[in-house]
Parts: structure tokens; C-alpha cells; sequence
């Protein structure tokens, strides 16, 4: 605990912490600095025709999203053909009964829609309440609903597929850049965290007094915390923000919009794919501490810690490549999202794409679980010995020489 105090209290986990949180808000702003000058979102039109009441009833409530131009419905098929509005709302009676028929190329619009159904409903009634009678048969005339009708086009079902395709492939990168970057920060914090202690006097009379497995696990959990309250703050800011920006209609059109991407990316970001992406953390962490007391002093940390640095780089360009070239679920990638950290950035995309199903998921994160338990087990038993030696030479020959003093 007295180590993941100090590490949060850190000027550099503030700077680590705030640094991307301003970034992104320096981006929203352009981004909607950007949108808002350029006005690139399209009114929504409908047109309506049949019933003239419900017609200038509606357009009384929803002017702005009616286009009054529109008088019959073949006209209006012929613009809606040539994109020109959203699609037409048709209203008829027939046998005391309103009905409502809609087609467009998106759904239609839930304030035109409220508003619609509440004149119909209207409407409907009075009708109802002039046919019935003080019979058995007034009850059913007063339950009859005027009916809706909605024919969507495949323009939008094409829309959605083409959403849900930028979702996964946006989720894949994120994840991509969210495991290279937080990976080889975290691996530099652990290096450097294990290597101030290297050959010193404090490591010495530490170890008189406490298990090496015991300050080890200590050491290496703190920087794993530290990592995870980093993701939740990042979380919870993500979640505020997005009702925050929802209160406003420009952002709440846009959300609704994008419904099918937003949703599509969000699902597979918070799903096992988090696990994994976390699991990547812990297995680099781990495998940081082991460089960092192998360095012969703290300069050297960042020496020591590059056969990692150079590892997860070559997992991400590998990974990259994988996605660029469309080759998710070659063999090699197959193979790759068994394989301990190289899992953490291949079977994530495999999920994604399809291209593996939750079971295989599952069986890549207990390999990757039971790695980092073998692997902190085993490197708890000799930490002692590699943080008391202080050689100089190649990172085998220190692995050797702190073996051979065992």
C-alpha cells in the first residue's frame, strides 16, 4: 500500500494521468470548433401527405423537420429516391380507423414521431367516443389505435453494417495503441522502480527483515494498481463525459446517429477484450521487474528494459500488419493469440474480426494468467539474488552471474 501511495502522489502519474485527458479535450474542441463552422450535418426532412388536419397540426409542432413542399405521395417517392428528404409519412382513414404509414431511409424522428402518434391518437379518439354506444361494443370502439406502419429501405440496414464495421476496426486500433503506449510506460516505471533499489544497502537490510518473494509481490502490485486506478479515473471521466455532452442537442443528434457505431465500440472495448489489454499490463510489468534488477544501477534501467521495449514493439508492428493486410486469422496470427503478451494484441483483434469465439478467448487468458503466476513464482525465488548483484556486462552474463551466486 505504502508503495502505490507514493507512486500516485507522484508528480509523474499526475502528468501521466492528466496529460492524455487533455489532449483529447484539446481534439474534442477542434473537433467541434471544426464542425460547427462547417454546419456538415444535414436537417432532417420528412414529408407528409393524406390527411390535411394532421398535416398542419404537425407542421405546426415540428416546421423545421416537415417539408410542406411535398404534396402527393408519388412526388414525395421520387425525392426520397433522389435523397432529397429522409423519407414521408402518409396518413389515411379508412373504416373509422387512422393509418399511419411511414418509409424512409432511417427511422423516422422521435420528437416528429411523439408528436404524430399524439394528433392520431387524438384524432382517433373522437372518433372512437362518436361511434360508441352504451353497450359492450363502446369499450371496443374505445380501444381501437390508429395503425403505424414503418418500411425502412436498405439503405439503412447497409448504414448499419457500414457503422458497425468502423466500430470494430476504430476498436481494434484503439486497443492496438492503448496496450503499445500504456504498456511501455508501465514497463518503464516498473524498471526504474526495481533498479533504485539495485545493489544499495537499503535492498540488503529489506531483505533481513522480509521474504524477497513477499517485497517482490509488493513492489510489482503496487505498479499494478497503479495502472488500474489509471484505467477506472480514464473510465469514469469517459462515462460522466458522455452524459454531459448528451444534455447538449448537438451532440445528443450526433450520438443518436451514430448509435450502431458508438455501442458496436463500446461493447468491444468493455468486454474480454479489457482482460486481455490488462492481462498484457500485468505479464509486462512482471517481465519489467525482472530487466530492472537486472541493471547493474538506475542509469542502467533503461538499458536493461530494452529487450522488452523491443519485444512489445515488434508484438505491435506484427499486429498492425495482421490488420493492414487483412490476415487477422492466418496462421501465425492463430498461433500468436496462445502465445503469453503476444495474445494480449492478436486475440483481441481475432474477437473482434470473428475470427476466434469467447471459449478460445478464454482458454488464450488462462494461459496468459497461469504464465505470469509461473513466471512471478519462479523470479521471487532468485530477486534476491539478481537485486544484490551488481556486475557489469551483457543482460545474460548478469543472468548468469547472479545463478552462479546462488
Amino acid at each position: 500500500m505504502r508503495n502505490y501511495l507514493l507512486h500516485l502522489k507522484s508528480k509523474s502519474f499526475i502528468a501521466l494521468l492528466i496529460t492524455p485527458i487533455i489532449s483529447v479535450l484539446i481534439s474534442a474542441g477542434i473537433g467541434v470548433l471544426v464542425a460547427g463552422s462547417t454546419n456538415n450535418f444535414d436537417n432532417y426532412q420528412v414529408a407528409i401527405v393524406g390527411d390535411s388536419s394532421v398535416k398542419s397540426e404537425l407542421v405546426s409542432k415540428d416546421k423545421d423537420s416537415i417539408d410542406t413542399s411535398i404534396k402527393s405521395e408519388s412526388t414525395a417517392k421520387k425525392e426520397l429516391k433522389k435523397d432529397n428528404i429522409d423519407g414521408y409519412i402518409k396518413v389515411s382513414k379508412e373504416n373509422n380507423q387512422y393509418k399511419v404509414n411511414f418509409v424512409g431511409s432511417s427511422s423516422l424522428d422521435s420528437d416528429v414521431k411523439t408528436d404524430l402518434l399524439a394528433i392520431v391518437n387524438q384524432k382517433q379518439s373522437e372518433i372512437n367516443v362518436k361511434n360508441s354506444n352504451v353497450t359492450n361494443e363502446q369499450y371496443k370502439q374505445l380501444s381501437v389505435k390508429p395503425a403505424f406502419k414503418s418500411s425502412i429501405t436498405d439503405k439503412e440496414k447497409k448504414q448499419k453494417t457500414e457503422q458497425t464495421s468502423s466500430a470494430n476496426t476504430a476498436s481494434i486500433y484503439v486497443l492496438m495503441f492503448i496496450s503499445y503506449f500504456f504498456t511501455i510506460i508501465y514497463a518503464s516505471i516498473m524498471s526504474t522502480t526495481i533498479a533504485k533499489e539495485k545493489g544499495t544497502k537499503i535492498s540488503e537490510v529489506i531483505f533481513s527483515s522480509v521474504s524477497p518473494s513477499t517485497y517482490f509481490s509488493g513492489k510489482v502490485g503496487a505498479v499494478i494498481a497503479l495502472m488500474a486506478t489509471q484505467m477506472v479515473i480514464y473510465t469514469g471521466v469517459g462515462v460522466v463525459a458522455y452524459f454531459i455532452l448528451n444534455m447538449d442537442p448537438f451532440f445528443n443528434s450526433l450520438f443518436t446517429s451514430q448509435h450502431v457505431l458508438i455501442s458496436t465500440f463500446v461493447g468491444n472495448i468493455f468486454s474480454i477484450n479489457i482482460l486481455f489489454i490488462f492481462i498484457g499490463f500485468v505479464i509486462s510489468i512482471v517481465l519489467a521487474a525482472i530487466c530492472g534488477s537486472l541493471s547493474a544501477n538506475v542509469e542502467g534501467a533503461s538499458k536493461s528494459a530494452q529487450p522488452l521495449v523491443f519485444l512489445i514493439l515488434f508484438i505491435f508492428v506484427l499486429s498492425f500488419n495482421f490488420v493492414n493486410n487483412g490476415s487477422s486469422d492466418s496462421i501465425f496470427s492463430q498461433v500468436g493469440s496462445y502465445i503469453p503478451l503476444f495474445s494480449s494484441f492478436l486475440m483481441p483483434i481475432r474477437l473482434i474480426n470473428h475470427n476466434a469465439n469467447l471459449f478460445e478467448g478464454i482458454i488464450s487468458l488462462l494461459i496468459a494468467i497461469f504464465f505470469i503466476a509461473f513466471v512471478t513464482y519462479k523470479f521471487s525465488n532468485v530477486y534476491k539474488l539478481f537485486m544484490l548483484n551488481s556486475e557489469e556486462g551483457s543482460f545474460f552474463k548478469r543472468i548468469k552471474s547472479a545463478l552462479n551466486n546462488k
